[in-house]
């Protein structure tokens, strides 16, 4: 069973927080990756656009406009398994559905 977390996070617009999430995340990570849980956990960073800026082309992707659906795409961008689920933050999988 492969055991991969593909996760896509929207940091806080102000530098300061982004520091300190960017800070705390690395922390979660190094701690899942040491445990020796076999679970993966691979993050992707989004910034939001700045208020005002003009985006053209696929540069910008979707984060201006639709923050989830963006986070969305990313992780799944980032999965790299043949089986995806997708889950927003409200959302909790049912008991044992790794068993279905």
């Amino acid at each position: 069973l492969d055991r991969r977390i593909a996760a896509a996070v929207l940091l806080p617009r102000r530098p300061a927080a982004a520091w300190r999430a960017r800070a705390r995340l690395s922390s979660l990570h190094a701690k899942l990756e040491r445990e020796g849980s076999g679970c993966r956990l691979d993050l992707t960073l989004l910034r939001p656009a700045r208020r005002g800026s003009s985006c053209g082309g696929s540069s910008c992707g979707a984060a201006p406009l639709v923050p989830i659906n963006a986070l969305r795409n990313a992780a799944l961008e980032a999965a790299r398994t043949d089986l995806v689920l997708l889950l927003d933050v409200d959302l909790l999988p049912s008991k044992g559905l790794h068993e279905r």
